[in-house]
């Protein structure tokens, strides 16, 4: 993982800083948001390199987690940009003992379905990219094409069943340690310009509602893996509402043998409703059903005794 401070002594080093804006956050003082806007140049685009465009990068550190969901209108999005995404660091989950945890890649009891950030970019109707997790593996997620003629906005949002301990307050290494005690959260953000303007958010003030989506893990135990590193594929389905409701789509992860550990699939554009989700293991462990209300999470558990459900956001 990435050091919060290399990253933003890189920042400062860029050619020039266009923007620096910062909130308190209400449940711990002292610690606040930050919005980092700079130039990184111009970059080529198009067939052979022959269309210019302006890059930009935003930072966004000690990203909300007091809340499940936070606009940052400071990251100017216009109309047909392509934007990119990751994430790093840890975050204070609250309660006893060592409780901080990744932001990306949470470890220990209630992470595969708690503790964790999303992101989304949204309209005043709807989400262009709906609510999805950050790459654990530090890969970017884009670029992803900005419509035109429309407001956009981003938001990043954290997953959690109890907010108001929440924080960056007293950092610790974590149970299992995931974090190295200095290391809070930032968000990467990179924006292939268009050149065309922004279009003004109409009602500022009033929250916009979140377009369906569903975010689905399979969770089970590798203890009889042999290999150092073993990639697993997951097929995912769904039954929606109606009967022409339906979604098929796969997902894999890199894992290590004797550990617990989860594939995780994002699932757009799907009508909102209760659905049923499958998921299927291509080699090994056993297949599980879960229901659960879309836009939400659901994540099947195969690593206990028996399996079970659990959904949330």
């Amino acid at each position: 993982m990435k050091d919060l401070f290399a990253a933003l002594l890189t920042v400062a080093a860029l050619a020039f800083v266009s923007s620096v804006c910062e909130a308190q956050h209400p449940d711990d003082p002292g610690a606040h948001y930050q919005v980092y806007c700079s130039s990184k140049g111009q970059i080529p685009t198009g067939n052979n390199g022959s269309q210019p465009r302006e890059l930009d990068r935003c930072v966004i550190t000690y990203p909300t987690v007091t809340q499940q969901w936070t606009d940052y209108p400071e990251v100017e999005l216009r109309q047909g940009d392509a934007v990119s995404l990751q994430a790093y660091g840890c975050a204070q989950t609250g309660g006893h003992g060592l409780t901080w945890k990744s932001f990306t890649n949470p470890q220990g009891k209630d992470a595969d379905h708690l503790y964790f950030g999303l992101f989304r970019v949204k309209t005043p109707q709807n989400d262009i990219v709906a609510p999805r997790r950050f790459d654990p593996h530090d890969g970017w997620l884009g670029p992803y094409a900005m419509p035109t003629g429309i407001p956009l906005r981003l938001s990043v949002g954290y997953v959690d069943d109890v907010y108001s301990d929440n924080g960056y307050w007293g950092p610790d290494i974590g149970n299992p340690p995931q974090c190295s005690g200095s290391d809070r959260a930032y968000v990467l953000i990179d924006i292939v310009r268009s050149g065309l303007p922004a279009l003004p958010w109409p009602g500022m003030s009033t929250p916009m509602p979140s377009g369906p989506s569903l975010i689905a893990s399979y969770c089970f135990n590798t203890g009889s893996f042999s290999d150092p590193s073993s990639t697993i594929s997951v097929a995912f389905s769904g039954k929606g509402p109606s009967t022409t409701d339906t979604f098929s789509q796969s997902a894999m992860a890199t894992v290590t043998p004797n550990i617990r550990a989860c594939v995780n699939a994002n699932v757009n554009s799907l009508k909102s409703g209760m659905w049923s989700v499958t998921a299927k293991p291509n080699s090994f462990g056993a297949p599980g059903t879960c229901s659960v209300t879309v836009p939400g999470l659901i994540t099947i558990d195969v690593s206990g005794a028996s399996p079970s459900c659990k959904s949330g956001l």
